[in-house]
């Protein structure tokens, strides 16, 4: 019989449809579908072919009323009964074999079409190849029933929350309405996607609702107007994915911790003193001095022995690890350390003795090094908390202030020697910017303060005496090194300038953690590592517990391959933190910029070039941006600047040429 002209049953890969038959030949069939599309097929995917023949200009009206006609049959077509009917055996079968068993004999071509429809409906009970189908098992149609309710259960659930997260997103800053508790789920995720930095289903949900925007600010946005994240919540940790708390369990923990015992000498009889800030209380380091019978002088630096509180592998440690350091916005401070421990008893206070690791140096009469270094595990007393305002203005205590002025003079020597050895010295101001109820504070750290550089002079020392001590016995250590430039430092001078600054640390290599003792060009040391500050870095905790250990006669607790293991983790995170601190600084700068100064007038210096543009160094304040002018102006040239726009939550500041200056 002719199938030309006639309807025929076609599946594209998705659906049945009805078309009719132009020719065969070949093999082939060309087709005709209802809206007048041609195209050809191989005879073989034709489904059936329905008898009688019908015109071109019929088809579209022909065509809907058989699939009208189709759909009926299908339905009356009882899909899981005809899974009971036939056998459960995994081979595969034609349509046809199928439809004979529900029709009780050879089927019609509408019936076998019907029957195939309603086979490709039931996903539960059946499997398709082709135009072929296989009877699923018993088990695996459970399976398939579960993972299909399942799909519907999450396809439900999207359809309600996508727009819930939708309108959240667009809502006001604070949305007075809390979330309900169906929602709580995607809310966790939300902030485990911030936190982890993983995307997971509350993620994916949110850029279904959102469409373009930036997916992190969304989920920030979409948890505070929630009720989810305190409406104060730090931005610029959250979006680090930086925690802000401690669990309530750490935070128990850190009430009730003891000191562990450990043999320790007693330096109570020695006037040991703090300087650092004036508002800092996680102490880390204080210093001692002591006269040496016949002349000289017995240098003392004393660290926090955070040993003596945290533990390998214990929840404070954990936490530790985790974080990796302390956060210094300017907004708040974010303690790595619970604050009963950075802040309490693990900080060196005035009160009560604090477990320390104390170093000592000898100088001679006139300054220099004398002896050998040593180390201990100590209990020391803290007789005063200095800031650097005091020191430097010459208020400090009676008793300490001829202290003050021989370890100024032994800092001095100690500077000199590392630049005899070519360390490089800076002495570009550091900007602080404090935020305290929405008053911003924005001041300069003067790198020539006596006290300041006192104080990291000892800290160096300190540090060179544990990697001298770890290198020379062999215990595994995190070192931090940094390779020399192509061409040697150029110093500053002792009055910072931005142009001669630039020179100084061009050719600046990055410095690196390993486990591998190296020098540290920038400081001019040959073995360097951070034991400091373990309060405040988790990696200045573990190379302090590694000599703590053998101090103690004990092993050091970690491996080399242990602490290389560490390196990846704490280098990531102290980026995120820089990256936060930068982000967070940046911000309130431009804040405080434009509060004060929008529309006004800066003098600036032009210290580069920049692709559409130069860049240029503020004299108010020591900080850069880039500006645009027609003028030609030379790297050295002082401008006049003028603020004409600032927009803090989009990182810009525009600065327009005025004048040149002298």
């Amino acid at each position: 019989m002719s199938t030309e002209q006639c309807l025929a049953g076609f599946f594209d890969g998705s659906a049945l449809k009805l078309v009719l038959i132009l020719k065969t030949e070949g093999g082939n069939a060309w087709l005709l579908s209802p809206h007048g599309k041609r195209f050809r097929v191989p005879e073989r995917q034709l489904l059936c072919v329905f008898p009688g023949r019908i015109e071109e200009a019929d088809l579209p009206h022909r065509a809907e009323a058989f699939d009208k006609h189709l759909k009926t049959l299908a339905a009356e077509v009882d899909s899981a009964l005809l899974w009971e009917l036939m056998p459960q055996d995994g081979n595969e079968r034609g349509v046809a074999e199928f439809a004979s068993a529900w029709h009780g004999g050879k089927a019609p071509v509408d019936m076998l079409a019907a029957v195939f429809l309603a086979l490709l409906d039931d996903v539960v009970h059946y499997k398709r190849r082709n135009l072929e189908f296989t009877a699923r098992s018993p088990e695996q149609a459970q399976e398939q029933a579960t993972a299909l309710r399942r799909r519907r259960e999450r396809e439900e659930y999207e359809a309600q929350v996508v727009p819930w997260l939708r309108a959240r997103f667009r809502s006001g800053p604070v949305d007075a309405e809390p979330a309900p508790a169906d929602k709580h789920t995607v809310l966790s995720q939300l902030e485990a996607f911030l936190q982890e930095k993983q995307a997971n289903d509350g993620s994916r949900l949110l850029e279904l609702a959102i469409g373009d925007a930036p997916i992190r600010e969304a989920a920030f946005q979409v948890l505070i107007r929630s009720g989810h994240l305190p409406a104060d919540s730090e931005p610029f940790l959250v979006l680090n994915g930086i925690p802000s708390r401690f669990s309530h369990k750490c935070l128990a923990a850190a009430a009730v911790v003891r000191e562990t015992p450990a043999e320790r000498q007693d330096l109570s009889h020695l006037e040991v003193f703090s300087i650092d800030e004036e508002e800092t209380r996680d102490v880390d380091d204080a210093l001692s001095l002591e006269p040496l019978p016949g002349g000289g002088w017995r240098l003392g630096v004393h660290i926090a022995d955070v040993s003596a509180w945290v533990h390998p592998g214990d929840g404070f440690d954990a936490e530790a690890s985790r974080r990796t350091t302390s956060v210094y916005l300017p907004t708040c401070t974010v303690h790595m350390l619970p604050d009963e421990l950075a802040l309490g008893r693990a900080s060196l206070l005035p009160g009560e003795a604090r477990p320390a690791m104390s170093y000592f140096q000898g100088f001679d009469a006139e300054g220099n090094l004398s002896g050998e270094p040593s180390i201990c595990l100590s209990r020391v007393a803290i007789a005063h908390k200095l800031s650097y305002s005091q020191c430097d203005s010459g208020k400090a205590p009676e008793s300490v202030l001829p202290q003050l002025a021989v370890l100024d003079r032994l800092a001095d020597a100690l500077e000199r020697l590392r630049l005899g050895r070519g360390a490089l010295k800076v002495a570009r101001p550091e900007l602080r910017i404090k935020v305290r109820h929405g008053e911003i504070e924005v001041s300069e750290t003067r790198m020539d303060s006596r006290s300041r550089a006192m104080v990291a002079e000892f800290m160096i020392l300190a540090n060179v005496i544990s990697a001298e001590f770890c290198r020379s016995r062999g215990i595994p250590c995190l070192y931090r090194t940094q390779e020399p430039p192509e061409q040697a430092f150029q110093q500053s001078g002792a009055e910072y300038d931005a142009l001669a600054f630039d020179q100084a640390v061009r050719g600046l290599r990055k410095s690196r953690l390993m486990t591998q003792c190296g020098q540290h060009a920038a400081l001019g040391v040959s073995a360097y590592t951070q034991t400091t500050s373990p309060l405040r870095r988790w990696s200045d905790m573990l190379v302090q517990r590694q000599i703590a250990a053998v101090l103690q006669g004990r092993e050091a607790p970690m491996e080399e391959g242990r602490l290389a293991a560490t390196i990846e983790d704490i280098e990531r995170q102290g980026g995120e933190v820089r990256d936060a601190q930068k982000q967070s600084e940046q911000f309130w700068l431009l804040e405080y910029l434009r509060r004060n100064y929008l529309g006004a007038t800066m003098p600036a210096r032009v210290v580069g070039r920049l692709a559409g543009g130069l860049n240029a160094e503020l004299e108010t304040i020591c900080t850069r941006f880039k500006f645009s002018t027609p003028q030609r102006l030379q790297i050295g040239d002082r401008v006049l600047l003028r603020l004409d726009s600032c927009e803090p939550d989009k990182g810009l500041a525009l600065f327009v040429y005025v004048e040149t200056l002298d």
